[in-house]
């Protein structure tokens, strides 16, 4: 099995190769994500609640699609900058319902495994990793993207939940690292500190759209790692032969 760090250079290379088809696709979220925040200095009224509820969905729905099409942008065989952008672009909305769907799924039954014992759901999330990435990159539905996902983990579970769970968390922890480095003469010019912003309960907008900002940079790194390990586990799961056709438990 290969390093996860081996996977996190390739992901680097791969994101600096194509970063401005990636982040074109992110910046998009840009778009209801500056509206949420301009929606807190307007009157708290019906129509700003609904416009805020409208805009969280848009913005929800945006990555979904986005993240779908960053993993087909990762798997393509072809130069990105020959592929078929709008064919890519109505597939990935074509694949958005059942990966949706498959999602649900996902959480209902880490939710009860972790309702039930802590330690059911940190297996189920483990299990069930690789479920979506199946429903885009191998057109699973339902149990079936659930029941192979559990099938690329089956013998290799302990290297699944450190490189596919532990490893995402690491990286999102040297993020917010940065982020918080880069983020300190901004609050030494803003004359606050991060207790005050806890005491406020809510951030400025200075924070908020740097945080954006970091975020349309970053998921596509993550969403890249997580389509090449994915790879990785098919991969290998071929070539040693191990029996498919394990179900849900």
């Amino acid at each position: 099995m290969v390093s996860p760090f081996a996977l996190i250079k390739s992901s680097i290379i791969q994101y600096k190769k194509n970063a401005v088809t990636y982040l074109g696709y992110t910046a998009w979220t840009l778009i209801p994500a500056t509206g949420i925040i301009l929606l807190q200095i307007a009157p708290k009224t019906p129509t700003t609640f609904l416009i805020l509820f409208l805009l969280t969905i848009t913005e929800i729905f945006l990555w979904v699609w986005i993240s779908i099409i960053i993993i087909q942008l990762t798997t393509s065989t072809k130069p990105i900058n020959k592929l078929d952008q709008n064919k890519l672009q109505i597939s990935s909305i074509q694949k958005m319902h059942p990966l949706i769907w498959v999602g649900f799924i996902e959480l209902l039954i880490i939710a009860g495994g972790t309702i039930l014992l802590i330690i059911p759901g940190l297996i189920f999330m483990v299990w069930y990793a690789f479920a979506q990435l199946s429903v885009v990159l191998d057109n699973k539905r339902g149990m079936k993207a659930l029941s192979y996902s559990r099938d690329l983990v089956k013998g290799r579970f302990l290297y699944t939940a450190y490189s596919a769970i532990l490893i995402p968390i690491l990286m999102m922890l040297v993020y917010l690292m940065i982020f918080s480095i880069i983020t300190t003469p901004f609050f030494s010019m803003s004359g606050q500190t991060i207790n005050d912003i806890l005491e406020l309960n809510a951030a400025p907008m200075w924070l908020q759209s740097l945080q954006i900002a970091g975020d349309v940079l970053f998921m596509p790194l993550i969403i890249i790692y997580t389509t090449k390990l994915y790879q990785h586990m098919k991969d290998t799961y071929n070539s040693t032969g191990l029996e498919k056709g394990s179900k849900i438990a």
